[in-house]
């Protein structure tokens, strides 16, 4: 174990196929994490405010 979120990857595919899908860019954070301690990875998924 880490005791850091290690799923940078897997956040950026998420971010991908979420802005490929709905055509705009998203956020992905991950909120709970294995490399923690927690008993699962979580992520959690946001659209990206749009630049004024």
């Amino acid at each position: 174990m880490t005791g850091q979120p290690y799923g940078a990857l897997v956040r950026g595919i998420i971010a991908g196929v979420f802005a490929e899908v709905f055509g705009k860019p998203f956020q992905v954070e991950e909120t709970e994490c294995i490399a923690k301690g927690n008993t699962r990875c979580v992520f959690e998924i946001r659209a990206q405010e749009a630049r004024p």
